[in-house]
C-alpha cells in the first residue's frame, strides 16, 4: 500500500489519488509463489553447502543466504539433500559431511 501511495504522490497525484491507489492495493491479493525444489536446485544446495563447510562458514547458513530463505528453509533443503545423495551424512552435530569411508563404517 505504500508503494502505490508513493508512486501516486510521485506521479503529481491528488489527494484523491493517494487513496485511491491505497484502496486499490489493499484488493489486489499478494501471491507467493513457492520455490521448486528439483534435483539441480538440491545439487546446487549442496555444492553452497561444501564450499561454506570448506572455508569455515557456517554451512546452512551459507545456504539460507545464498538462496534468501530464512535458516530453518535452508535447513529443510540441506536435509533433503542428504535424502536424495547429493549430501553425505553429517560427520558431527555441527554439520559437514562424513567422508566415504566413514560413511560406510571405516576400515578395519
Amino acid at each position: 500500500m505504500t508503494l502505490a501511495a508513493d508512486q501516486a504522490q510521485e506521479a503529481g497525484g491528488t489527494p484523491e489519488d493517494i487513496g485511491r491507489a491505497i484502496r486499490s492495493a489493499r484488493r489486489t491479493p499478494v501471491r507467493r509463489t513457492r520455490t521448486r525444489l528439483t534435483d539441480s536446485m538440491l545439487k546446487d544446495v549442496a555444492r553452497v553447502y561444501r564450499s561454506a563447510w570448506e572455508s569455515g562458514e557456517a554451512p546452512t547458513w551459507a545456504v539460507a543466504k545464498h538462496f534468501h530463505k530464512s535458516h530453518s528453509t535452508a535447513a529443510r533443503w540441506v536435509g533433503l539433500a542428504r535424502e536424495r545423495g547429493y549430501l553425505g551424512k553429517a560427520d558431527s552435530t555441527r554439520g559437514g559431511e562424513a567422508s566415504q569411508q566413514d560413511q560406510e563404517g571405516g576400515s578395519e
